[in-house]
């Protein structure tokens, strides 16, 4: 019976995608990217159930001049992702959940987010669940496929367990949220997995109880403009001792637009230092089933900057040429400072994407011969380069 009941939903899906095609636009790595999705509807009592799924894959090319095989092999062509999406509304209550399929080397499946929402009226919501930690330049700072170094460590495209609430105004927004924790599946005695995809502390330092709150303005005609602040405070459980210690950050920034161009800056304060830093200097992060060092204070500096061709002819929609330029100054003296710098486009066409990156860093664990303590002490120190090719296609 069970096994009929599925086979009759997928049918229903089935027939869905050929007769109620909708678009929508769906956050992946760095971008929005208008993509075809599959609306299913029902009447439910007095509203209507409207159920939207979605979804994706991608693949690499690349090559690393860090890499001795990469390099005498002539690059290379790996997996990326697949994932599944679906969006629920009824009435003022919402879901929404993304599940992605990454090569086990890079941690497998894994649940990006999941939160069940309500819609006060119009410009109020609240969301419970694994939800985006309201903080910085929102959805994300960067431009490129690699983000930049706000996010390895931990401080851009951040997805918790907890409750958030969200005003959005015609000039002012506000963001407020209260996050238990980080961790999706293990217990409270548990090292954080690093089966994830949002780096958060790891080793012996969970991340628990964090309050954050966000304000910004936007307004502009011709120039349109975007301010604002933002800042987190919680505490890291240190698992042995059973003791949590305050971590926080603080951050500004500001977002320009002017016809096709854009900027948008960002300058972030953060303090991670805790019971398991205070002799070494770094904490332990995780993401994708690959631990590393970060140093537990500093400040990063970063710069994007964009400009979007229409296009709109055959199957190409738009062309967007951006640099992403991010800093990290590590408080500690010795260690050395981790900069990244991508310069690449963007191809939008119908539902293909295409990130063409040339990605120059230093002191950066996914950019270089040094995974452990990149982001740390920096022992390497030199600048290496990857030219990376992602093509996806999103449906």
């Amino acid at each position: 019976m069970k096994r009929n009941i599925f086979i009759i939903l997928m049918l229903l899906v089935s027939l869905g995608g050929a007769k109620a095609q909708t678009s929508d636009s769906l956050n992946v790595k760095s971008k929005k990217v208008k993509i075809e999705g599959t609306t299913l509807k029902a009447q439910v009592g007095k509203n209507t159930l409207n159920v939207k799924m979605g979804g994706a894959f991608r693949f690499n090319w690349r090559y690393l001049d860090w890499n001795s095989a990469n390099k005498k092999q002539g690059s290379a062509i790996l997996f990326d992702m697949a994932r599944i999406n679906m969006g629920i509304s009824y009435g003022k209550i919402q879901a929404a959940a993304e599940y992605r399929f990454y090569a086990q080397s890079c941690g497998g499946g894994m649940l990006k987010n999941g939160w069940i929402g309500y819609n006060i009226n119009d410009k109020n919501q609240v969301r419970f669940g694994l939800t985006t930690v309201p903080f910085g330049i929102l959805p994300y700072q960067s431009n490129s496929y690699f983000f930049n170094i706000n996010y390895y460590i931990g401080l851009e495209d951040d997805d918790d367990l907890g409750i958030t609430y969200q005003y959005a105004g015609e000039h002012w927004q506000l963001n407020a949220g209260f996050f238990k924790n980080s961790d999706l599946l293990d217990g409270e005695g548990s090292p954080t997995n690093a089966k994830r995809y949002s780096y958060d502390l790891a080793g012996r330092t969970k991340e628990v109880n964090t309050g954050a709150l966000r304000v910004a303005y936007k307004g502009g005609d011709d120039l349109k403009y975007e301010f604002g602040a933002s800042g987190w405070l919680g505490q890291a459980y240190n698992i042995d001792s059973q003791e949590s210690d305050v971590r926080y950050a603080v951050a500004g920034h500001a977002v320009l637009g002017w016809k096709n161009l854009n900027l948008k800056t960002q300058f972030t304060h953060y303090d991670y230092t805790c019971e398991e830093s205070k002799n070494t200097g770094y904490v332990t992060m995780a993401a994708f089933d690959a631990p590393y060092n970060v140093a537990d204070k500093g400040q990063t500096y970063s710069a994007c900057l964009a400009y979007t061709i229409p296009i709109n002819k055959g199957v190409l929609d738009a062309i967007t040429i951006y640099n992403d330029y991010s800093y990290l100054h590590k408080t500690n003296s010795a260690f050395n400072d981790s900069q990244q710098n991508d310069f690449g486009c963007s191809i939008a066409a119908g539902p293909v994407y295409i990130y063409a990156d040339v990605i120059t860093a230093k002191n950066q664990s996914w950019i270089g011969p040094e995974w452990t303590d990149s982001f740390a002490a920096g022992p390497d120190n030199k600048w290496h380069t990857r030219v990376n090719l992602n093509v996806g296609i999103y449906f």
